[in-house]
């Protein structure tokens, strides 16, 4: 009789707890985070002291890279995409396995939750992994082409907040493009 009583409790706890780990790992099941309000200030403040191997390799000409650095970058850049990719299959597999305990109301709070530390430490090996990269990238330039990537991040971001301006006297506060110049 007493178990009867906590039964519909119980089920509750687990949708509640099966919502609230939707709705919290709906962004890092995303490919890509969308825009610096989607990431923490902490990252933010990372990312302005970390150099992207993208950014580096596009540039190679202006930095002036040895032919040893431009080597060495491109190996280190296949050997990141590579890895990528399987921690991106990795963890395809481990959210959709998430969402199907998330669904199944008959599947243990222990196994959900078992899952879900699974598909995070995924997500944690992932960001070691970029971290990794940039520092190695980093460790690669001399302080010279440091200086001149943080110069081109510089321009880069500057450009970017130009157009968001330029974007936002097009468009209305509501995302509404503003036509009223164009009536006559």
């Amino acid at each position: 009789m007493r178990q009867a009583l906590h039964q519909p409790h119980h089920s509750l706890a687990r949708y509640l707890v099966g919502l609230a780990l939707l709705l919290g790992l709906s962004a890092p099941l995303s490919a890509r985070p969308r825009g610096l309000k989607a990431e923490g200030r902490f990252e933010r403040q990372l990312r302005k002291h970390l150099i992207p191997p993208r950014l580096v390799l596009r540039h190679m000409d202006e930095l002036k890279l040895s032919e040893g650095q431009s080597a060495e970058l491109k190996a280190l850049i296949k050997e990141a995409q590579s890895q990528q990719t399987d921690a991106q299959f990795e963890r395809k597999g481990a959210s959709q396995a998430l969402l199907a305990a998330v669904q199944d109301p008959q599947k243990p709070e222990a196994e959900v939750l078992k899952l879900a530390d699974a598909l995070m430490q995924i997500e944690a090996k992932q960001k070691r992994a970029r971290l990794q990269t940039a520092l190695k990238v980093r460790a690669l330039l001399s302080p010279e082409q440091r200086q001149q990537v943080m110069d081109l991040k510089g321009k880069l971001r500057d450009r970017i907040k130009e157009r968001r301006a330029q974007k936002g006297a097009r468009w209305g506060k509501k995302g509404r493009r503003d036509r009223s110049s164009e009536w006559p």
